[in-house]
């Protein structure tokens, strides 16, 4: 388990210039399985199962019951912001949703709070539960 939030490269977004030095903002997500964080950047961050991803979710487990879609939800960061939106930055929604606090995250987003519980992919929507195989759930923390 790391002792805060990671950074490294990132490969996506739109506020990158070539051999630009970028730093995280000061907010992270971290899997509620194991502790992993992810820093997040300014500009748009992409989470799911697709090696592209910013946070690319390469778990057996996602992989075999792929709940979680290939590029599943992202994140418009900012400074002060950190908004997250179901499906691909194009509009085309994930297939079994993204949640925040057990509430469905819809077309306008949610802007993120510290503590927020983020859960990816439910196979009952009615009950998005954190814990279910497959599923990735996520913790929002400013630092």
């Amino acid at each position: 388990m790391s002792s805060g939030p990671q950074s490294g490269p990132r490969p996506n977004g739109p506020a990158l210039v070539p051999n630009a030095q970028v730093q995280p903002l000061t907010a992270y997500f971290e899997q509620l399985a194991g502790g992993q964080r992810w820093a997040l950047y300014p500009g748009v961050m992409t989470i799911g199962r697709q090696d592209t991803c910013d946070i690319h979710l390469d778990l057996p487990e996602v992989h075999e019951r792929r709940l979680i879609s290939s590029l599943h939800a992202f994140l418009h960061c900012d400074a002060q912001h950190v908004r997250l939106f179901d499906g691909t930055p194009g509009g085309r929604p994930s297939l079994n949703g993204t949640y925040v606090n057990r509430q469905r995250v819809f077309a306008e987003g949610y802007e993120l709070r510290e503590g927020d519980l983020i859960t990816l992919a439910a196979s009952n929507p009615a009950d998005p539960r954190p814990d279910a195989p497959g599923v990735v759930s996520f913790r929002f923390h400013r630092s």
